[in-house]
């Protein structure tokens, strides 16, 4: 399915409309992970930073 699709530009459209939303939301840097619709965190973190989001969310709080 990954040749067909890179073989082809049936998809570019849908790419190109995903990286347009994602720059408006001001996102420029991959991985960059939305939580809780709300908050952006960029670049790779340690587990202990998602485990704080976790609990944080669990507990209707909003990520520090």
């Amino acid at each position: 399915m990954v040749r067909r699709l890179l073989a082809t530009d049936a998809d570019v459209e849908q790419v190109v409309g995903r990286e347009v939303h994602a720059r408006g939301r001001g996102i420029s840097s991959v991985p960059t992970f939305i939580i809780a619709d709300q908050h952006a965190v960029s670049g790779a973190q340690p587990a202990a930073l998602w485990q704080q989001v976790i609990d944080e969310l669990a507990q209707g709080k909003p990520p520090a």
